[in-house]
């Protein structure tokens, strides 16, 4: 498993928070939404792709795909894929490492 969410960023985190009942919701702080009815929203804090997604592709690409990137890799690292071992899943078929670093 790999994920990031308004609980945390990683499985434990984000697994201890939902059993407490705690809520991952609060003001939006990430940009002014004083124009938009609602001022609240889940965000996630504490992000960072550093030794996932290579500084090119991080410049290039939106949170949502540096998030999919991230968790991915998170979640290949956690079933014992990552690193090098990654190489092996991937074969010679460079499309397959895009964007990820190992």
């Amino acid at each position: 498993m790999g994920l990031l969410s308004v609980f945390g960023n990683d499985v434990d985190a984000y697994y201890e928070k939902l059993l407490s009942g705690e809520s991952g919701i609060g003001l939006i702080d990430r940009f002014d939404a004083s124009k938009f009815p609602t001022s609240f929203a889940g965000q996630i804090r504490g992000f960072s792709s550093e030794g996932y997604v290579d500084g090119k592709n991080d410049r290039r690409l939106d949170d949502c795909l540096r998030y999919c990137l991230v968790a991915g890799k998170k979640a290949l690292e956690n079933a014992d894929h990552g690193g090098g071992r990654l190489n092996k899943l991937c074969g010679e078929r460079p499309n397959c490492r895009l964007g990820i670093q190992n």
